[in-house]
């Protein structure tokens, strides 16, 4: 049975999700958490307004769970979830309107943090219309399992499915995870995609990974730029298997002629204005390119 950090048994938990439809912020008393028949994610029985139920996993928190994501809605559309907890994980975007996209939804036993972030935003996991990620490492990956079993769409490239069956799974070991099991529903391959009422533009990035994207939704001029690039001249790690530096810099041309107001990375503040944003990427490629040609 996968853990889920953010429920206790014999504790007060309160329920969440669109799914969850008149019972959304009920205080109930979690009873008991069990595997269900054939594994997976577990079953949340419940006491809620006088019925026992049974509820998933993505339906219920602790009732006095602290979230360690800070939401800045920085537009109509684009809400931007920034990690603030002291373990790594990537942040998060929700970009849409009527129907949305979740965009990098972290690593499986911090979701308990995320779940409480969306619906203090008056989202929720059960209510996205796909879930996208920019590449497969495990602190913006991880969760991708949970996601698909709650019924969301999963979009990733088919360079990082080939890359979670070698290096890029194991991976996942050196950190205590296991690869998620998720049926890809999105192809992620580079050009013009339309997903969850998004008109959007993948953007093949390699470097940090080998099947890494960065998600650009022309109609808002909004980056999602995984770990490619971060704000204050920093740039995504390439010493784990499967990347490297002289390929990330070369994926900085991608960014090259975009219109960006808003760029949103994987880790870090947003960064917000045209101006800003060109400065930004401009002292991470400047900096990496003194990296890779250094003679040391």
């Amino acid at each position: 049975m996968k853990d889920v950090p953010w429920i206790s048994e014999g504790r007060k938990g309160r329920i969440i999700g669109s799914a969850a439809g008149s019972l959304r912020g009920t205080t109930c008393a979690v009873l008991s958490v069990e595997p269900p028949r054939g594994g997976g994610f577990p079953d949340v029985h419940v006491e809620a307004d006088g019925e026992k139920r049974t509820l998933r996993p993505w339906q219920v928190v602790d009732a006095g769970f602290k979230s360690s994501h800070r939401c800045s809605r920085i537009d109509e559309g684009v809400w931007f979830f920034e990690w603030q907890g002291y373990e790594n994980n990537g942040n998060t975007a929700v970009l849409g309107r009527d129907r949305k996209a979740v965009i990098d939804a972290g690593h499986l036993h911090l979701l308990g943090s995320l779940l409480v972030a969306l619906e203090e935003q008056g989202l929720s996991l059960d209510g996205m219309d796909a879930a996208l990620f920019t590449h497969s490492h495990p602190d913006h990956f991880d969760s991708a399992g949970l996601i698909h079993a709650a019924g969301v769409p999963i979009g990733l490239s088919h360079r990082e499915r080939d890359y979670l069956k070698g290096d890029g799974g194991a991976l996942y070991g050196f950190f205590g995870a296991r690869v998620p099991e998720v049926k890809v529903d999105v192809d992620l391959e580079p050009g013009d995609v339309a997903v969850a009422g998004l008109d959007m533009t993948v953007l093949h990035a390699p470097g940090h990974s080998p099947g890494s994207v960065c998600l650009y939704w022309k109609e808002k001029k909004v980056l999602c730029a995984g770990d490619v690039v971060f704000p204050g001249g920093a740039f995504g790690r390439c010493d784990f298997p499967g990347g490297s530096y002289r390929t990330l810099l070369d994926t900085f041309g991608v960014f090259d002629g975009l219109d960006i107001e808003v760029l949103l990375s994987g880790h870090g503040p947003a960064v917000v204005g045209r101006k800003d944003v060109e400065e930004s990427i401009g002292a991470s490629r400047s900096n990496l390119r003194a990296v890779v040609f250094s003679p040391w």
